[in-house]
């Protein structure tokens, strides 16, 4: 398995400092060079190698943020940072600085599959509560009103919000959105990649497991115990449809996310695709012009260049996935995966729905073998009433299954064997019980099952009745969260697994900003009103007259009243250019799917032609003195100046009106102007 072979890999290098993370405490955001972040990787494995410094932050230091200043003070909520981000969080500090340690242990996974990392020193940031209420509430003092799911990577924003499940769940939706967040600050925009790609990669990369001991993380894992099995997703999706070929998924704009899952890790699939892969990640983030328009034309010449065409990947991509099956299969509650074979139960769990998980082997390697030892421990104490179970089947089918039950029985502490599910011996609970925190071992040989602990045999149950052959499937339950079953005679790898400290690659300097000239600072806003039919569309009759009657009280389509209102303006340390209004804080709830008006008057003392730069989520109409100069309604992430035209003023003053249109999430305006020089 790949566990076992990094490790063989990293036999012959140089033992490195041993891990450690070290926590600190600092008014400000430190720089990032003054912060270690010594990660190791070998292909999709990275550890810590060295030392992780993290630091507790009283003030955020905007301008050192991606976001800038978005992510406002919440009650409950403190900031923890490390060498590239920072957490907003109101989790324990032991579990804040486990999701640091994941991120940092993700970033040279990023920079690999994206080709290029974001310009040094702004680290990015991502909002982590305890709880979906917690998240609610910090998201409504960052001026957001709306949230579905379990994490999102905030248009506009430049961040990540997200809430703590079980630990397998945070790690999944942390990966996940930082894998968004991280392409969004290296284009800006998340919206440009065709299909498949966007929740693939995010998906595949997510789909991981870790190890804490060791501190260490394997991303694009296909075959896995825990949940988000998109494996089997993706193939259960695929044989529904009539098994279709790559180019029949491929044109599908919007698969599942097993499918999209599938069509990620085909395109790596091998060590040729790999290298093709990273190539078509680059170009496909850091095109020039990155948007929605022409993302599908892009991805179609790479994978012309890249991979020879759409014909030419069918029959590969059929031979690969054909002979696919998963190799876990979780019956029922949850389990967390800990290095290549290591299983912990996680919660809930109880005595009458035990978490329960099963190994076919399917994709799985040989090397995860079925005869033994099968280590079992608990973390904590076994309460009244809790078991757990391990239970051998035969490979040929014949015969029936034997099983080690542990449990502590109402009426006494109990261990036995049983064969197809009745007690075939007792072990004598009473001894174990010391043994459990160490640990003990179930094996299968010489026609016998036996337990064991520290190499000593303490009980032997003859199952040539019951085995033909050897095991061919297992399945582990326990009705306690923090029960380690561990598979398999590899020896525990922990703490072998060294290479050379990849360091990130900084970029010097500050971002340019391109968005030069004055600003505009008077902005009014009128509505919000809603979407006719909930589309973006080009106004009709509903455009106030020119000039704008900024007394007037206009009906909206609630039933309530509306009337001009100064627009609260902010300079975001990170885009100073140009002061932001935030609409979605105006608005409130009534924000999405919705269009507004903005107006400002721009004085002029000669006239001239001026070029307008506006920053909007979304669409865009804009009239000067009247007069339509510009008409762009499709859906689009805020940046500044995505929105560029030219107009002429008159000499004295000019009405600039907008109409703004805008589907879910944040919307935020900014603009300013400069006047175009004469040739």
């Amino acid at each position: 398995m790949k566990w076992l072979l990094a490790s063989l890999l990293m036999v012959a290098v140089a033992q490195a400092a041993t891990p450690q993370l070290r926590l600190s405490s600092s008014r400000s955001m430190p720089r990032p060079e003054a912060q270690r972040a010594e990660v190791s990787t070998c292909g999709t494995i990275s550890c810590l190698s060295g030392t992780l410094d993290i630091a507790r932050v009283r003030e955020p230091s905007p301008e050192a943020l991606y976001c800038g200043d978005f992510i406002r003070p919440s009650e409950g909520f403190s900031w923890l940072c490390s060498r590239h981000y920072a957490v907003k969080t109101d989790l324990p500090e032991s579990e804040a600085t486990q999701v640091l340690e994941l991120l940092e242990l993700a970033w040279p996974q990023y920079r690999a599959i994206f080709g290029a990392a974001p310009p040094a020193p702004r680290r990015m940031a991502l909002v982590v509560a305890s709880s979906r209420n917690a998240l609610k509430r910090a998201m409504i003092d960052d001026g957001m009103f709306a949230f579905t799911l379990g994490g999102v990577t905030q248009e506009g924003y430049g961040c990540s919000y997200l809430y703590a499940g079980t630990p397998y769940q945070t790690r999944y939706i942390v990966l996940h959105e930082a894998t968004h967040l991280f392409q969004y600050c290296l284009s800006g925009n998340t919206r440009g990649s065709y299909g498949f790609f966007l929740e693939g990669v995010a998906d595949y990369l997510s789909s991981h497991v870790f190890d804490p001991a060791a501190h260490r993380l394997e991303v694009n894992v296909l075959d896995r115990a825990p949940i988000h099995n998109h494996l089997a997703d993706g193939l259960c999706k695929w044989r529904s449809l009539g098994e279709p070929s790559f180019t029949a998924l491929y044109s599908d704009s919007d698969p599942s996310r097993g499918l999209a899952v599938l069509l990620t890790a085909f395109l790596q699939s091998t060590p040729d695709y790999a290298a093709k892969w990273r190539e078509y990640c680059r170009r496909i983030v850091v095109r020039p012009g990155m948007g929605a328009d022409g993302a599908k034309a892009a991805s179609d010449a790479l994978l012309d260049e890249l991979y020879g065409g759409l014909a030419a990947l069918d029959a590969p991509f059929r031979k690969w996935v054909s002979p696919l099956s998963p190799s876990y299969s979780l019956l029922r509650r949850d389990f967390d995966q800990e290095g290549g074979n290591v299983f912990v139960s996680c919660e809930p769990a109880s005595p009458d729905a035990p978490a329960e998980l099963e190994w076919r082997g399917g994709a799985a390697s040989a090397a995860a073998v079925c005869n033994g030892p099968f280590r079992l421990r608990w973390r904590e104490t076994p309460e009244k009433g809790a078991f757990a179970r391990i239970e051998l089947f035969p490979a040929d089918g014949a015969g029936e299954g034997v099983s080690c039950v542990i449990s502590n029985a109402p009426l006494g502490r109990m261990a036995f064997f049983e064969v197809d599910g009745t007690r075939a011996a007792d072990i004598g609970g009473r001894r174990l019980w010391p043994l459990l925190e160490s640990g003990l071992e179930f094996r299968l040989e010489g026609g016998a099952v036996a337990l064991l602990s520290g190499g000593a045999q303490l009980a032997r149950l003859p199952v040539k009745s019951v085995f033909t052959g050897e095991a061919g499937r297992w399945r582990i339950s326990a009705s306690q969260p923090g029960v380690v079953f561990e598979m398999g005679d590899a020896v525990s790898d922990k703490g072998k697994f060294r290479d050379v400290v990849e360091t990130a690659a900084s970029a010097s300097g500050a971002v340019k900003n391109d968005a030069k000239g004055v600003a505009i600072l008077d902005w009014h806003l009128l509505g919000p009103f809603a979407l006719p039919g909930g589309a973006f569309g080009r106004s009709g009759t509903d455009v106030p007259r020119s000039p704008v009657d900024m007394k007037a009280v206009h009906s909206l389509d609630d039933g309530t009243f509306s009337c001009w209102q100064p627009a609260s303006l902010r300079v975001n340390a990170a885009f100073s250019a140009a002061p932001i209004a935030n609409l979605t804080a105006t608005f409130g709830r009534q924000a999405n799917n919705s269009f507004a008006y903005a107006v400002a008057n721009i004085e002029s003392g000669s006239g001239g032609e001026v070029e307008i730069s506006l920053g909007v989520s979304d669409g865009v109409e804009a009239f000067l003195n009247g007069e339509k100069v510009f008409d762009d309604v499709r859906r689009r992430e805020w940046q500044e100046g995505n929105a560029r035209f030219r107009a002429t003023l008159r000499p004295g003053a000019n009405e600039l009106l907008l109409r703004l249109t805008h589907g879910c999430g944040v919307w935020l305006l900014s603009g300013n102007q400069r006047k175009v020089a004469m040739p």
